[in-house]
């Protein structure tokens, strides 16, 4: 059976994520421009609230990747289909339990943002339609939870590229022929149905090919559920405080407001297409126990680190110039100070992605569940404290900073749990202080030509730095591509 490497998987992995960055750059201009900044904020919201709909599948997902990946190859693989159908149809019952208690707050829901009395019923009929999809989303993780463990990245991005691209194609041909918020997001549900069937029928090839000679057992179910419990408490909490700000936002301030947060947000959170790659692709690794854990850890942290950072200085240096060929001077005015305090969260998240996979793949999730409890609370109160204060900016600086305390909490526990990488663990982290520290002292007040010198000139040293403390292995891949195109 075909199974991605650790490397093509996270090349697809990265085309994944990356391709829709593409459709998202020429559209969402476009978009802000036909629909208005009030409803292009309604529709990044529901964007989110699509992405947090995995709440409801109770971790089982991610749960049912981590028990067929222990199943392949040993006598237990026979239990794999049986324990697919199993989970198929928790998933289904969740995603209707889900999709009842959305629509029954809509219209609270709806009343609670500051927007326009008349786009109000508009958006309580958008709310109704998003609720519907709530299955399509739970069913769709029992899916790529078996495609995962399979390590058919080739497969699910060759679904995930086209239909992130029609993600932002789609309302903006539909806001030509109507600025109805309902047809908008009806528009991204038909779009998740495509994608549910696609996956469904890739799984299903998958799964005729094990013979299922036992069901699934109830201590099978029993595992499944107590992975995916914590799992839920992740689910739950995490989206929570990577979304909620903007739905704070949309509260407290307008959904103008939500627009100039948001939009920096899209842009610079795509440094994500490699964290998440390294994360999709590390987790069955880790779930088999296939792999040297101290050192695919330790060197997957690296190898994250010195790519994204190019990246995170980048927009930090650049912003305002960003925003204002892209969007123009006035939406740079708004939030190119976001987009330099975003950058330094995304950082801090993006790396930490890596511990947080092999926590969750060696079986840990109650330690990741029990860490996003005990932040959420403080950072709550954060963001109800700067918001009213310091406005988007306050928002951007509540979630960069939580983000930060996050990446070194889990790479602390990650060290108790592997010594051998305490070391890597440190200097890890005292290369982001530092190069982010270089970056804020650097940034303000110099002209453009002086901080392209200063990014030019830390990207040199990054990328040596990195050629350095790249293992050998990966320098002799380096050297045999040298040699090949001499």
């Amino acid at each position: 059976m075909k199974r991605n490497s650790l490397f093509s998987g996270a090349i697809w992995n990265i085309l994944g994520e990356a391709t829709p960055l593409a459709a998202a750059i020429f559209t969402i201009p476009a978009l802000i421009a036909r629909i208005g900044s009030a409803h292009f904020g309604f529709l990044s919201i529901a964007w989110a609230v699509i992405g947090y709909f995995s709440i409801f599948d109770l971790g089982l997902g991610r749960a049912l990747t981590h028990s067929i990946s222990k199943r392949i190859g040993t006598e237990r693989q026979g239990e794999i289909p049986g324990l697919v159908r199993n989970a198929k149809k928790l998933l289904l019952g969740l995603g209707l339990l889900g999709s009842a208690s959305l629509a029954a707050i809509a219209p609270w829901l709806a009343t609670s943002f500051n927007i326009d009395q008349q786009l109000r019923g508009d958006a309580i009929l958008a709310i109704y339609v998003l609720a519907l999809g709530v299955p399509v989303v739970t069913i769709t993780s029992s899916s790529l939870g078996v495609l995962t463990a399979f390590r058919r990245f080739d497969v699910i991005n060759a679904v995930r590229i086209p239909v992130g691209v029609f993600n932002f194609l789609l309302p903006l041909a539909i806001a030509q022929a109507s600025q109805s918020l309902a047809a908008l997001i009806l528009s991204l549900l038909c779009l998740r149905l495509v994608n549910l069937v696609i996956l469904e029928i890739a799984g299903s090839r998958i799964l005729r090919t094990i013979p299922s000679h036992a069901p699934s057992t109830s201590e099978a179910l029993r595992e499944l559920l107590t992975f995916g419990g914590w799992m839920t408490v992740t689910n739950v909490i995490s989206p929570m405080m990577v979304y909620f700000d903007r739905f704070f936002i949309g509260s407290a301030l307008s959904m103008s407001d939500v627009a100039f947060y948001t939009t920096p947000y899209l842009i610079v959170t795509k440094l994500w297409v490699i964290s998440n790659a390294a994360s999709t692709t590390l987790f069955p690794r880790f779930a088999d126990g296939s792999a040297a854990e101290s050192n695919l850890l330790a060197e997957s942290s690296l190898l994250l680190l010195l790519t994204m950072l190019p990246g995170v200085l980048f927009f930090y240096l650049f912003s305002g110039e960003i925003l204002t060929i892209w969007l123009g001077g006035e939406f740079a005015n708004h939030s190119k100070i976001v987009l330099q305090i975003l950058a330094i969260g995304v950082l801090a998240n993006g790396i930490a992605q890596v511990p947080f996979a092999y926590l969750q793949g060696r079986g840990q999730p109650r330690k990741t569940a029990i860490l996003h409890l005990t932040e959420l609370p403080a950072y709550l109160l954060l963001l109800w404290l700067l918001l009213p204060r310091l406005g988007i900016e306050g928002a951007a600086i509540s979630w960069s900073l939580r983000n930060i305390i996050d990446c070194i909490l889990l790479y602390a526990i990650c060290w108790r749990t592997v010594p051998r990488i305490s070391a890597l663990a440190i200097d890890r982290l005292a290369v982001v202080s530092a190069a982010t520290a270089f970056a804020a002292t650097t940034c303000f007040d110099l002209n453009l030509i002086v901080r392209a010198i200063v990014f030019a000139t830390t990207s040199s040293v990054i990328a040596a730095a990195a050629y350095h403390h790249l293992p050998e292995p990966y320098l002799a891949r380096i050297r045999t591509s040298i040699r090949v195109r001499e």
